[in-house]
C-alpha cells in the first residue's frame, strides 16, 4: 500500500480554508475539493492484481483462432540505439524485461565488442536465458558504427511475446561489487529503446479461450484448447 498523506482521498478535507490576506474570508465549497484528483491505491506484487491485490494473474497468450486478413504475421520488434560519449568497446550493460504478470527480470551482462555477430549472439543468449522462458524466441541483429555507436534490432519470435508487450529497458549505470548483474556501464550521450514494429498477434488473459481462476492463477481452458494460456488447439469443435 502506498500511504499518502491526509486529505488525499475525496472528502477527507472538509474544513474551511482562510484566504490569505482576507480576514474571516473562506474558500467556496467547490474550492475545498482540491483533493478530488488525489487517490490511494495498492501497488500489487508481481503476479497479483485487483483493487486489494488478492487476485492471482493468469498467463496471457494469442487467441489460437486469430488470423490476419493478409495471412502475414509480424513480430514485435524493439530497436535499441546506443551512442557513446566515449568508446563503447569492452564495456558492459544489461537489459530489463517486465512480463505481462509484472515480473521484472534483468539479463546477465552483455559486452560490446567489435564484432556485430558476437554482439548479436550475446544479446540473444542473454534474453533467452531469462528465467521461466519469459522470452522464448528472439532474433537479434547489430550494427556498429566506429566504436561509439551501436544499433540493436530485437525481433521477438516466440509464443510468449506474441501480442502487446512491455518495452525492454536499458541498464547502463555502472554497478560493481555487490550488484547483480555487475556491469561497467556505458558512458552514453544517447540511449533509447523504441517499439518499431507491433505484432499482428494479440495478447489476452488465458488466450481468450479459457477462464482464469483468480485463486490459483491457472487457466481453465475451454473444450478444444489446452496449454498454460489456452492457445494450443487440440480439436476443432
Amino acid at each position: 500500500m502506498n500511504a499518502l498523506g491526509y486529505a488525499t482521498v475525496w472528502g477527507e478535507s472538509t474544513a474551511s480554508i482562510a484566504v490569505a490576506g482576507s480576514t474571516g474570508a473562506v474558500v467556496s465549497a467547490t474550492e475545498k475539493a482540491w483533493d478530488i484528483t488525489r487517490s490511494r491505491a495498492c501497488v500489487c506484487d508481481a503476479g497479483f492484481d485487483g483493487i486489494n491485490c488478492v487476485k492471482r494473474m493468469c498467463p496471457y497468450g494469442n487467441d489460437a483462432l486469430f488470423v490476419t486478413n493478409t495471412g502475414t504475421y509480424f513480430n514485435n520488434i524493439h530497436t535499441i540505439t546506443l551512442t557513446g560519449a566515449a568508446t563503447l568497446v569492452a564495456q558492459t550493460f544489461a537489459l530489463k524485461f517486465t512480463t505481462k504478470l509484472n515480473e521484472t527480470f534483468t539479463t546477465t551482462p552483455v559486452t560490446v565488442g567489435t564484432s556485430t555477430t558476437d554482439l548479436a549472439t550475446s544479446v540473444t543468449n542473454a534474453l533467452l536465458a531469462l528465467p521461466n522462458k519469459v522470452i522464448d524466441g528472439v532474433t537479434v541483429t547489430a550494427v556498429l558504427s566506429a566504436v561509439t555507436s551501436c544499433v540493436l534490432t530485437v525481433a521477438f519470435t516466440g509464443n510468449a511475446n506474441q501480442g502487446q508487450m512491455n518495452l525492454l529497458e536499458l541498464d547502463v549505470a555502472a554497478c560493481g561489487a555487490g550488484c547483480n548483474p555487475i556491469v561497467t556501464g556505458l558512458d552514453l550521450s544517447t540511449g533509447t529503446i523504441a517499439h518499431t514494429t507491433t505484432a499482428d498477434f494479440n495478447s489476452y488473459e488465458c488466450g481468450r479461450r479459457g477462464k482464469c481462476d483468480y485463486d490459483t492463477g491457472l487457466c481453465a481452458c475451454f473444450t478444444g484448447f489446452t496449454g498454460d494460456n489456452c492457445n494450443t488447439i487440440t480439436a476443432l469443435i
